[in-house]
């Protein structure tokens, strides 16, 4: 059987092309390449992995690309992310609720940073104010300074991991980071996991933040109106659970949409 002649396909493709509006024709157009959303953090555990890997980089993915747009994750410190989004060089990063920057936040919340504090069994622990005057370690750039009313003595960190070595050295006293990132640090670690304690401190909801550009403003006005459509649909809930997020977590995540 012989096959048609390729411009018996192209012709009438180029026709139809050549009448669509020009924003159809474009997302037609085989040749065009997608535009790009770039999203700019650290790694974190199970939420941003690398090789475009893990639970926020899937929901980002499925929030652009049936719109047309390629997520890119790109690896690099946490205020780096911030600075350059400021400056249109990247269009994404994440950010929590309480901090006002000069941003574009989405809406809906992506996942809920629950702040936690690490420590071994035999130090004490009785509250917020047990920080106070003390070594204390967190990921460099996170700024988590910002939210806690008292007054401690900063130790950065770039691998999470570290910090429990640093906490069994006694060279810091206690570690701040999410619950989640917290455990799962204790466990690439490779030490005794019966050793250290996790307590829990406070929650804030963590959203999507966009340069302040007019491709900000429009990722921004996609990832809104695309969470909601997911989570009316079960879109979010089933790529979150694919991730790995607990049931508890995913409802919280879905009320708030």
């Amino acid at each position: 059987m012989s096959l048609p002649h390729p411009t018996r396909i192209l012709l009438p493709l180029l026709a139809l092309l050549w009448l669509l509006p020009a924003g159809q024709a474009a997302a037609l157009d085989p040749w065009k390449p997608l535009p790009v959303c770039t999203f700019g953090m650290p790694l974190m555990g199970e939420a941003v992995k690398k090789d475009q890997q893990g639970m926020i980089t899937a929901v980002l993915r499925a929030v652009f690309e049936p719109a047309g747009i390629r997520l890119r994750h790109v690896t690099m410190p946490y205020n780096r992310a911030v600075a350059e989004a400021g400056q249109g060089t990247i269009l994404c990063t994440l950010d929590v609720k309480a901090r006002k920057r000069k941003l574009l936040m989405g809406k809906q919340p992506l996942f809920y940073y629950d702040l936690a504090v690490a420590r071994l069994r035999t130090t004490g622990w009785k509250g917020l104010d047990s920080l106070r005057g003390k070594r204390v370690a967190y990921r460099y750039g996170l700024g988590l300074e910002d939210f806690l009313p008292v007054n401690f003595l900063p130790r950065h960190i770039y691998a999470l991991s570290s910090a429990f070595h640093l906490m069994e050295q006694r060279q810091v006293v206690y570690t701040l980071d999410d619950s989640r990132l917290l455990r799962y640090a204790l466990r690439d670690s490779k030490l005794p996991s019966h050793l250290f304690a996790v307590d829990p401190l406070r929650s804030f909801s963590v959203h999507p933040v966009f340069a302040p550009t007019e491709t900000g403003r429009r990722y921004r006005k996609i990832y809104d109106r695309r969470m909601k459509e997911m989570a009316t649909s079960g879109d979010l809930a089933d790529v979150l659970s694919k991730n790995g997020l607990s049931r508890t977590r995913i409802e919280r995540i879905l009320k708030a949409q």
